[in-house]
């Protein structure tokens, strides 16, 4: 849990973060739901989902990847938009977890890329921008979804879910 304590302008805020003990972690462990499992690129069924992560700010990288521990999403990790062009262009993801601000190539000229390029998976957007207009472009641009900084570990794992609902028709139609 992430909770803020204290905000005071032109100081700067406090936060407090509760992380589980090794143990609570592991008794979450468990076998996959039906609402789990994912689609590889040839249509057969898997219970990996393989998520491409474009974020340059290591410390939400180790946050996400915190989060994503111990659940069936494997991520792989780009620093900015030109890296997570590359890496989606060569390798095969079930979804993209796109950052809006980043060095060399922004999460909106990133997104156009691959979808001009033809890729039709989910592209979630991540930003601290939280407002309904920002909310409102990214879903014009191209993104499916929006989670917003700081991140909460239950919205995005709801938007990942959200991710594999959208995989099934995308399966079908590219076999």
């Amino acid at each position: 849990d992430l909770v803020l304590a204290s905000s005071a302008s032109g100081t700067g805020s406090t936060f407090n973060l509760t992380l589980p003990s090794v143990s609570s972690v592991q008794m979450r462990k468990r076998a996959p739901k039906a609402d789990q499992v994912s689609f590889a690129q040839n249509g057969s069924v898997s219970t990996r989902m393989r998520v491409l992560i474009a974020e340059d700010s290591t410390d939400n990288q180790l946050l996400i990847k915190y989060y994503l521990k111990g659940t069936e999403v494997d991520p792989t990790f780009a620093n900015n938009g030109n890296e997570a062009v590359q890496k989606a262009q060569s390798e095969t993801f079930d979804a993209v977890l796109m950052d809006i601000q980043m060095p060399e190539m922004d999460g909106y000229e990133a997104t156009a890329r691959l979808r001009k390029w033809g890729f039709k998976k989910p592209i979630i957007a991540l930003t601290a921008h939280t407002l309904k207009e920002e909310r409102d472009k990214a879903l014009n641009s191209g993104f499916t979804d929006f989670v917003s900084k700081p991140i909460s570990r239950d919205h995005l794992l709801h938007a990942l879910r959200s991710c594999r609902a959208s995989l099934a028709p995308l399966i079908a139609t590219t076999n």
